[in-house]
Parts: C-alpha cells; structure tokens; sequence
C-alpha cells in the first residue's frame, strides 16, 4: 500500500479519484490527525537526538536518530502534497456540486417565472373589466354608492399592486365595508345619489332672472351669446357639467343657459346642488380615459 493510500477510501488509489465531497472531507481528517501524530513525534525525536549529543553517544547512535527525524521529516512532506491534492479535487467537486445547484435553482426560477407571467396576465384581464365597471357606475351616476360599497384595489398610477401587504389591507378594508353593511338597518334603501344624463340632455328654457337671484346669491346678468360645448370627457376626479341658468358666474366668466365647462367633481356638486347646473358626465379613471 502507498503512503497516500493509507487515508483515503478502500479502492481509490489517488486523490483526483475522490467522487464525493464527503469521502474529500473523510480523507483530510485522517490527513490531519497524521500530521497532528507525526509532528509530536518529531518533537520527541528532536528531544532524544539533543539528549545523545549531550550524552556524547556514537556516530552509530547519532545516525539512527538522524534516520527517524528523516523519516518525520519525509512523512510531513508527504502529508503536505496529499493535503493540496485533496484541496484541488475538494475544489472541482464543490464547483461540480454548485453548478448543479444553479441548474436546480434555475429550472425552479424558471416555472415559477412561468406562473408568475400567467397569473399576472389573468390579473391584468380581470383589472381591465374592473376599471370598465367602475367607469359605468360613474357613467350611470351611481360614484358615490361604489365607493359606499366597494374597496378600490390597491393602484398606482391606475396600474394595479401586486403584493402580501396591499392585498392584505385591501381585503381588510372589503371585510370592514361587508360588516357596516351586515349592520346597518335592515331594508335601508342605498342613497343612489344624482343620475347622470345622457351626453346630448334635454336642456330646459331659462329661468327668469329674479328667480335666479333668489337662489344664487352670486346671479349676475349673463352675455347674450350662443352656448359654448366642450368636447373633451373629463379626467378622474372631474366632471362635465350643463348650466341651467344664466348669470353663475365661475372662475371669473359669466355663463349662459347650455354653457358646458368642465371643473372639479367637489364643484360640480356644489353648483347641481343649487340647481344652477346638472351632470352631463363624470371623469373615468385616469387609466381607463387613456385606453
């Protein structure tokens, strides 16, 4: 049996014959407990040749010593060639074991990334409907009995957040709407707010002016003009409206009977509510006017 056979595994006659990590790990132990036994052995011998040469023994003596520490000092030089053969197999097998990881680690990433992309695309389909419903309650005039009964998902910038968190607060807040409504009064009507009229309405005849002034403080005498259309559909969190009188005056212009504008949904409430306009149309959401 060679010196380097003696640690490692039965049948495997050099160190690049290693198969696995663990036999690697298996043979630099028993390495290192060699070194550990061959190193105070020396130091023994070291002893007993200082002890000789103190003693004043023979050339003959002296030489058998020398031979030993030889021996030690053959046996040291050995282990420290083993030991870096089995390091550079130790090496290749853990980048062998690595790579295969990356592979493992890869395909994984892979079908999940597979998933991900089909989970995401039926998400988007199903957002989509969502933004066109949510522009219909708008549509039928029916915003604020959405928002008294539906939590809006979690968006940014009108795209929809995937995430544990928004998703958790977003379910949260559904549970939280369900159980006011399980515990309002039973058979309370919803309040369905204001309905929209059509894009063309039916514009009622002026109203006399004195009747104007009773009800709107700030009645001016409105321009005899022809009434000005606004073409564009306003944007989420404005509203087109018609007026229904002359004289209101808004931002500095006077209108007229027919005039359309497009202002601020708060606005907006504020002028139906004195009956000096009515809806004609509330913006969608910033995401779906962009489709």
């Amino acid at each position: 049996m060679g010196f380097f056979e003696r640690f490692l595994p039965n049948a495997v006659k050099s160190p690049e014959e290693l198969a696995t990590i663990v036999d690697c790990n298996s043979a630099l132990i028993a390495l290192r407990n060699e070194r550990v036994e061959n190193d105070a052995e020396r130091a023994q011998i070291t002893d007993r040749r200082q002890a000789a040469l103190e003693a004043d023994e023979s050339d003959a003596a002296l030489g058998k010593i020398d031979d030993q520490l030889d021996r030690s000092f053959l046996s040291s030089e050995r282990l420290d060639v083993l030991e870096r053969r089995i390091l550079d197999r130790l090496a290749t097998l853990q980048d062998d074991a690595r790579r295969e990881q990356l592979t493992l680690l890869e395909g994984e990433m892979r079908r999940v990334e597979n998933e991900l992309d089909a989970a995401m695309g039926a998400a988007a389909e199903v957002f989509d409907r969502y933004l066109t419903l949510a522009g219909q309650f708008d549509q039928c005039g029916f915003s604020e009995v959405a928002r008294s009964i539906f939590a809006v998902p979690p968006m940014i910038s009108g795209g929809l957040v995937c995430g544990k968190e928004p998703l958790e607060i977003w379910r949260r807040e559904r549970e939280r709407i369900s159980d006011m409504r399980a515990r309002s009064a039973a058979g309370q009507p919803l309040k369905l707010g204001h309905p929209a009229l059509p894009i063309a309405p039916v514009r009622p005849a002026p109203n006399p002016p004195e009747r104007a002034v009773m009800q709107d403080p700030s009645y001016r005498p409105g321009p005899s003009r022809a009434p000005q259309k606004v073409a564009e559909r306003p944007s989420y969190g404005f509203s087109k409206i018609v007026f229904l009188r002359s004289g209101v005056e808004l931002d500095g212009n006077l209108h007229v009977v027919g005039d359309e504008v497009i202002v601020g949904s708060d606005k907006a409430n504020d002028l139906m509510r004195t009956g000096a306009a009515d809806l004609i149309e509330r913006g969608l959401h910033d995401a779906e006017v962009a489709q």
